[in-house]
């Protein structure tokens, strides 16, 4: 943040001792008095007045001493107008906030009071022209607190609004160890960590951003809704820590679990799950959906590898297979985490909008759009369901929309002549016939996807279970609209065993 402030000429650098880093405006007289500000203060909920000495004469006239409040330095900014608009304020502000050098606590008063991701102190003092050629601190009045409010408040959804955010990172560089880099991309960095005060795993990711106030508010929302809510189902999930908006970058500070389920599934020697253990996580996972729908939040990645065992302790026994004894292991404790929704959407205007999901995962909408919505999650917790249930992915690896769907219509059976119609509306029109019914494949891509999925079998006979495939079933649904909801599925008679 610093970097990009340092580039504006509206802001003027103050060190931690007092000390301005640059003067551009005339001296300021002596008043003999002291100068009463309105302090915002990190971690109250309400703001409070605090006096400073006015600077001398022959000091510049930004350099009011605020090293107290701000011991890694500040910037400020004189404010003559209301932020927004072209009104004259008529008594000039000046507002500190934090240089942000080191990691600060999230201000409580604006995310309390304002939804504004904050962090740090924010002090706004009276500051007006003292004749032609001189300006001059004063005494703000109590009067003045709700008009200084309105105006701090404005400036700072103006500073979010044109990607300049404040760090909301609480935890300090020395409380917080990088262990390992897990994995690096060009838009994408994510790193294990330890939080050494608490003695806790955690997932550091910085994601970079499209800098909207769109991506603001999804980070803001969810760490808002896992936080302030007293949910039980917010359980299901692991734990947000924290987040920071940087001019570039999304930070997320998540709990980090040891073993996911894709990779317990995929330890040798690993029984498949048991059918109460199956039953069991579920639950778990469609209730953590449930969860983040009600927040307002599409998951759009539910797969085994994004939900993770809380305790991957196993039961070990040796048991005796064509003449030789084979060490086998049954998972212990079924108790799972969804991971990995910190990268979810929030609004309802960015729905639909993006490329979402896992291939072998991702539901009809997603892959062929025009948009999508909530019952991607539903669509992809019955792949993963089924997955755990058969002990491989319900998808063959499909790399075209005609093969997808071909696959649909397999798994299945006929799809829906609502879903085609809809897909000739949506213009794909070149995946049918003029009956509206699938047409055969046209590529050599196209023939490979069917070949790939030749040993496919129907759905019916990939899950015995009349009330799991019924389960399936309909969250599979092709057309979104005929698609369950997650609190739908959470009353399904499969659960009720």
């Amino acid at each position: 943040m610093e970097g990009f402030l340092k580039k504006l000429p509206m802001f003027l650098k103050h060190n931690g001792s007092g000390a301005t880093a640059q003067a551009a405006e005339p001296t300021i007289e002596r008043s003999g008095s002291r100068a009463r500000c309105l302090l915002f203060p990190s971690n109250a909920r309400a703001a409070t007045f605090v006096e400073f000495d006015i600077p001398a004469k022959d000091w510049a006239p930004e350099d009011l001493d605020v090293s107290s409040l701000f011991p890694d330095g500040a910037f400020s900014v004189r404010i003559p107008a209301i932020p927004g608009t072209e009104l004259q304020t008529g008594i000039h502000y000046r507002l500190y906030v934090s240089m942000h050098m080191v990691a600060t606590t999230k201000n409580t008063f604006f995310l309390e009071n304002y939804s504004l991701p904050w962090s740090g102190h924010v002090l706004i003092a009276r500051y007006q022209r003292n004749g032609s050629h001189s300006f001059t601190y004063g005494r703000m009045q109590k009067r003045e607190e709700p008009w200084c409010t309105a105006i701090v408040t404005g400036w700072i959804r103006e500073c979010i609004a044109g990607g300049v955010f404040s760090a909301h990172i609480a935890l300090a560089e020395d409380q917080v160890q990088l262990t390992e880099e897990v994995w690096s991309t060009r838009d994408k960095h994510v790193w294990a960590a330890k939080d050494i005060a608490k003695n806790r795993r955690l997932i550091v990711k910085a994601t970079r951003t499209d800098l909207s106030i769109a991506s603001i508010n999804d980070a803001h929302r969810l760490w808002m809704a896992f936080n302030r809510t007293q949910d039980p189902a917010k359980q299901l999930l692991a734990a947000f820590i924290t987040y920071a908006m940087t001019s570039h970058y999304k930070i997320t500070v998540l709990e980090r679990l040891r073993t996911s389920l894709a990779e317990f599934m995929r330890t040798p020697g690993v029984l498949p799950l048991l059918g109460s253990q199956v039953r069991a996580i579920g639950l778990q996972i469609i209730t953590g959906i449930d969860f983040i729908h009600r927040m307002g939040v599409v998951h759009t990645d539910i797969k085994p590898e994004n939900v993770a065992l809380i305790n991957p302790e196993m039961v070990s026994y040796i048991d005796l297979a064509k003449g030789q004894f084979i060490t086998k292991h049954v998972l212990k404790y079924p108790l799972i985490k969804i991971v990995d929704y910190d990268e979810a959407f929030v609004t309802q205007e960015q729905l639909g909008r993006y490329s979402i999901g896992t291939m072998g995962y991702r539901a009809p909408e997603a892959v062929l759009g025009p948009s999508w919505s909530f019952g991607v999650d539903v669509f992809s917790f019955a792949c993963l369901m089924a997955e755990i249930h058969i002990g491989r992915p319900l998808f063959p690896p499909t790399s075209t929309p005609f093969g997808y769907l071909t696959w649909l219509e397999r798994l299945l059976g006929r799809l829906p002549l609502a879903f085609l119609i809809q897909l000739r509306a949506n213009g794909h029109q070149s995946l049918l016939t003029e009956r509206d019914e699938l047409r055969r494949p046209m590529s050599d891509e196209e023939c490979a996807d069917i070949k790939a999925g030749e040993k496919w079998q129907v759905l019916a006979v990939l899950v015995a279970r009349p009330d799991l495939y019924n389960l399936l079933h309909m969250a599979l649904s092709p057309h979104e609209a005929t698609r369950p909801t997650a609190r739908v599925l959470m009353g399904h008679r499969y659960f009720k065993v």
